[in-house]
């Protein structure tokens, strides 16, 4: 590898895929390396590759045992041959993003009846709950990964001043649209399912149309920027299109 890229791990996970590490930390120039690994791979694949997932500092790459070992000299494992392989690649220093970046401005209704963490976050921070508000509009988030629910993004970073732990107990039921604060991180949900996350409001936008052609609003190196709108607007918010890259 170059000089300039940094330490990495690999990890074998199972037998059909493997995990390279860039640390463990939430910082924006080791996800954008991230993405410029999986833009080379996906630009120039090996020979049964099938795959890869970009994380906040990881990357697994999915590929064909099967492919890969008809490669294999003997003695050697699969994943330590798709691990010299890409050990081989070369990688050039990311300034910035070389994938396409959206900046999508979403809605966000934060009135009392989808927020009902607001009022806890306020006082715990000693600010008025328009001040909450004020402070997670004012960033423009990064989407550094993709997971948990198809099409929940993970945003970041959030103001230190309104960051906040998870639950201590998961709500049984959140509804889909909610907007949450975990530690450094904010986020939405696609889907009405369970969740720890700090409810702080709610979007009226589709985040994921199973079957759509672009079924995802967000993607991994994406940008975010929240805007508050009341319950009338929120009520009355224009249905997503069939086709979902009406919003992306």
């Amino acid at each position: 590898m170059p000089a300039h890229t940094p330490h990495i791990n690999f990890y074998p996970l199972g037998e059909q895929a493997l995990t390279l590490s860039f640390g463990n930390t939430l910082d924006v120039a080791v996800n954008r390396l991230v993405l410029r690994w999986q833009e080379e791979l996906l630009r120039h694949p090996f020979d049964g590759f099938i795959e890869a997932i970009p994380a906040y500092c990881t990357l697994t790459v999915c590929y064909d045992a099967v492919v890969v070992k008809k490669q294999t000299l003997p003695g050697k494992t699969v994943a330590a041959q798709v691990e010299e392989w890409l050990r081989a690649m070369v990688i050039a220093p990311v300034a910035e993003d070389t994938v396409e970046q959206i900046l999508h401005r979403i809605p966000v209704c934060y009135a009392p009846d989808f927020a009902p963490d607001l009022p806890v976050i306020a006082a715990q921070k000693a600010m008025s709950v328009t001040e909450v508000i004020e402070r997670h509009c004012a960033v423009t988030y990064r989407v550094f990964m993709m997971g948990f629910l198809p099409g929940f993004p993970y945003l970041g970073i959030v103001d230190p001043a309104i960051a906040m732990p998870r639950l201590a107990s998961p709500r049984p039921l959140v509804a889909a649209g909610s907007v949450g604060i975990a530690g450094q991180q904010t986020g939405i949900y696609p889907l009405a399912s369970p969740g720890g996350w700090q409810l702080v409001g709610r979007t009226p936008l589709s985040l994921f149309t199973a079957g759509a052609a672009n079924p995802f609003l967000c993607k991994t190196g994406d940008l975010v920027e929240f805007y508050p709108i009341d319950s009338e607007a929120f009520y009355h918010y224009p249905k997503p299109a069939a086709d979902e890259s009406a919003y992306c």
